[in-house]
């Protein structure tokens, strides 16, 4: 599941101003079939000096929400965005996914996407949940 397309669509049919940052999502049930994902923001101004400049001051979240998005509804806006755009729904044509987050060096790494092997394009055969989430997994917290 690429959490950019579920925050952009969510973005579109809420009206959400451009300071509303999500922050948190979590999937339920916890530990069996995922139904749907909580998806956790607010608005967040931006950090204005120091070496955080620039990002979102979580200390003073103002208008608090919470989004349940029915993995079904997940899936369909990732084929949705597949079709409209051609770009692969997992990398969104940037060629790269996510491999691994420190958050206590403040890095992140990239590999070569794995469900277009690095074309950035949809892939011949790629229909209804072919590379979306894995409803199998274990429930996690991402920010």
């Amino acid at each position: 599941m690429n959490l950019r397309t579920i925050e952009e669509r969510l973005r579109r049919e809420h009206d959400l101003p451009d300071d509303f940052v999500f922050w948190a999502w979590e999937c339920f049930p916890s530990g069996s079939l995922t139904l749907y994902v909580e998806f956790r923001g607010g608005q967040c101004p931006r950090i204005m000096r120091g070496r955080r400049a620039g990002r979102p001051n979580y200390r003073k979240v103002a208008n608090k929400r919470v989004f349940n998005v029915p993995v079904t509804d997940a899936d369909r806006w990732e084929d949705d965005y597949e079709r409209d755009t051609g770009k692969c729904r997992q990398c969104r044509g940037s060629r790269q996914e996510l491999s691994k987050i420190n958050f206590v060096t403040d890095t992140t790494e990239y590999r070569t996407c794995s469900q277009c092997k690095g074309s950035g394009k949809m892939r011949p055969g790629n229909s209804t949940n072919q590379g979306g989430l894995n409803h199998e997994h274990e429930n996690r917290v991402g920010g």
